[in-house]
């Protein structure tokens, strides 16, 4: 599957379903932050993830999941690089956007990263 966004401060939810006949059945969901995403263009081992019953919202907003089922899913996620990056400008983009996660994920905001980025 292949999806795009725009906001890397937000997060994926995934859903594994068992296909029915007339119906189909949720067997869980699992809440993905895309912070913890890395970023590469090769294909990874993967990553089991623990599939839960219920969503956690804190303020209207979905912040985890809670409740294990029992069931796990292996994902492969990662964000790819720009096509035309290679050697060195792919490593020196990859390892920006990590920091870009990073802070992101400590809650630094956009006008304070701009600033850090124009001092260094």
């Amino acid at each position: 599957m292949l999806c795009e966004t725009n906001r890397i401060d937000d997060g994926m939810l995934l859903e594994l379903w068992n296909k029915g006949v007339l119906w189909d059945k949720l067997l869980g969901v699992h809440y993905l932050t895309l912070t913890s995403v890395q970023y590469s263009n090769e294909a990874g081992p993967g990553k089991w993830l623990q599939i839960d019953q219920e969503l956690e919202t804190r303020n209207g907003q979905t912040v985890g999941t809670c409740r294990p089922t029992g069931h796990s899913i292996l994902v492969d996620v990662r964000f790819e690089l720009p096509y035309d990056a290679q050697g060195a400008n792919a490593e020196e983009l990859q390892a920006k956007l990590q920091e870009l996660s990073r802070l992101i994920e400590i809650g630094v905001s956009f006008r304070t990263f701009l600033s850090l980025i124009l001092i260094v």
